[in-house]
């Protein structure tokens, strides 16, 4: 009962705690991205019609990633919040960490030389991006402090850049939460699609997962 009320912001000595990655989204409306003119002609290094876009419409940044996402609205809703993610030293490092101070939320992050980076173009109905992952989430090294305790709240979250060696850090980061009587959520998100089966991200678990493993597989 405690950690779900921490997770309510009611009870102000138990922590929400996310890991996950954060990102910086620049969504650029009015072109996809592409070369201008349509991409005919030959390329020039100055500034023409051949190779620069314009837009009428100002570029917008963001707050993105699936970590930092979560963190900023458990953060406004009054929780009590810790971020463990990614986040660089640079000039969108500095925006993305100001955006989550504003939001109560607390940011750990090792040193990184560059923030992940989500340039997205739209057009109307379409739409194409340039995606600077940045460096990998550390998960385990986010479960390893002392800094939390029994009845915390854990959302651990997958992100673009996540691998098979990350399924495995993160299963080891959840036997320890549930050693530790944390309360743990996963949001697996599109990443670990087609890379293990879905009973697998529970493996710490596994009484929790009985009744889904004895589904027809289609469900």
């Amino acid at each position: 009962f405690r950690g779900r009320a921490a997770c309510y912001g009611v009870d102000g000595f138990f922590l929400s705690q996310v890991v996950g990655n954060s990102v910086a989204d620049v969504l650029v409306r009015g072109c996809l991205g592409g070369s201008a003119g349509g991409g005919k002609g030959k390329r020039e290094d100055g500034f023409s019609n051949k190779n620069v876009q314009m837009v009428s419409e100002p570029v917008v940044p963001a707050l993105g990633g699936s970590g930092a996402a979560s963190a900023f609205v458990l953060g406004k809703l009054g929780a009590k919040v810790r971020l463990h993610t990614n986040i660089g030293a640079d000039a969108f490092g500095g925006m993305l960490t100001q955006w989550l101070q504003e939001a109560a939320v607390t940011v750990v992050s090792p040193p990184a030389a560059a923030t992940p980076t989500h340039i997205i173009h739209v057009q109307g109905n379409q739409r194409s991006s340039s995606y600077y992952r940045g460096d990998k989430v550390a998960w385990r090294a986010a479960v390893s402090g002392r800094d939390f305790g029994e009845g915390d709240w854990w959302l651990v979250a997958g992100h673009g850049a996540v691998g098979k060696e990350d399924l495995r850090e993160i299963t080891a980061a959840a036997q320890l939460l549930n050693e530790k009587k944390c309360l743990v959520a996963f949001d697996p998100g599109p990443w670990f699609v087609g890379r293990c089966a879905p009973v697998c991200l529970l493996e710490h678990s596994k009484n929790e997962t009985m009744p889904y493993s004895m589904l027809p597989s289609r469900q």
